[in-house]
């Protein structure tokens, strides 16, 4: 199924994977969590910003299931800010080589060099 607007919210209940949440409020915060990935990454990528997109990407894979969480931070982040996401799933151990629903294949994201430096101090 290719992600759009009209379908991102019934994609993103499908995979999502916090048992607890008791309130379509809940969901709504956590779904939120991605347009605050977007304002994340349309930053300079400093050593705070990394640690911040690190963690941020941390809890989305704690809320939603893997392969959704990769697809929903592709569809939500602009597109010149790929880079930044794939920076951190590679850091993880979690970019796939393709992503289906939004036609992207892993070598067609650059990788952001300032966040591997930041990284590899970690």
């Amino acid at each position: 199924m290719v992600l759009s607007s009209d379908n991102y919210v019934l994609i993103a209940m499908k995979g999502y994977a916090r048992v607890d949440c008791k309130t379509l409020t809940e969901f709504e915060e956590d779904l939120s969590k991605f347009s605050h990935l977007n304002r994340i990454c349309s930053k300079t990528m400093g050593p705070i910003e990394t640690h911040i997109l690190l963690n941020s990407v941390v809890t989305l894979f704690n809320l939603f299931e893997h392969h959704t969480c990769i697809s929903l931070m592709f569809f939500k982040v602009k597109q010149e800010d790929w880079s930044k996401i794939k920076t951190i799933l590679v850091y993880m151990d979690r970019m796939p080589d393709f992503i289906p629903e939004l036609n992207i294949k892993n070598e067609d994201i650059g990788l952001c060099q300032p966040m591997i430096n930041i990284l590899r101090k970690i």
